[in-house]
């Protein structure tokens, strides 16, 4: 589908929930994020909304959609840990993102919130709303699966895909950072989402910005996952 589509198919669902939204009212600000794994960026006021980009992504991600909800919404924009110049942590980041929203939408006391995650934020947007459900209001994903590698490589096991999922991880595992750093510059994995080519380098500068360790770990984990929800890294 292209990109374009997927961000009109967003926009109109959470349009569709902005004519249930309550009315702009002022709100105390959020306190900022004292969770390592991610930061912040909030605008807008009303019904609130949490918005997870994909891998080595930035929450700038969600800009443009922001400026179509802020009227509706209170837009919370995160970053992830390692991605987009945000420090990593040593912590398995999905599992670990995972509670520190929970603990985040807690904290900061918002209504059970839309969650919205794009590819690896839409891993974390599933997991959270298995583990959390009494914390969470509706839940958007887009470009994401629970188990990765049945789409990938047209499995329906965890073991079947094994042998493929073994020799991927040996490959990455072996990139240099300056392969590493070629790969991402070449933009073989980002020329897909993006159909603009403003947008496609803006991609590349998050991704050189981002951990490398970071990266193949989620990418490994992605792989690894059986076919359920549940997050085990």
């Amino acid at each position: 589908m292209p990109h374009h589509h997927k961000i009109w198919i967003v926009e109109a669902a959470l349009t569709a929930l902005a004519g249930c939204a309550p009315g702009v009212r002022a709100q105390a600000a959020p306190a900022p994020s004292a969770h390592a794994t991610f930061t912040v960026t909030v605008a807008g006021q009303g019904q609130p909304i949490i918005m997870i980009p994909g891998l080595a992504s930035s929450g700038a991600t969600w800009d443009g959609i922001t400026k179509h909800l802020e009227a509706h919404f209170r837009c919370f924009q995160l970053t992830l840990a390692g991605f987009a110049g945000v420090p990593p942590i040593d912590d398995p980041l999905l599992a670990t993102a995972r509670e520190q929203i929970a603990a985040y939408i807690r904290d900061n006391h918002l209504d059970r919130p839309v969650i919205l995650g794009h590819s690896l934020g839409g891993s974390i947007a599933l997991d959270l709303a298995e583990r959390d459900p009494q914390l969470v209001g509706p839940v958007i994903v887009v470009d994401s699966l629970p188990f990765f590698a049945q789409a990938w490589l047209q499995v329906d096991s965890l073991a079947a895909a094994q042998p493929t999922v073994d020799k991927m991880r040996a490959g990455m595992d072996a990139m240099s950072h300056e392969q590493w750093m070629a790969y991402t510059k070449f933009g073989a994995s980002t020329k897909g989402i993006a159909t603009a080519p403003a947008d496609q380098a803006t991609l590349v500068q998050w991704g050189l910005a981002s951990d490398q360790k970071s990266g193949i770990l989620i990418c490994q984990t992605a792989l690894d996952r059986p076919p359920s929800l549940t997050t085990t890294q």
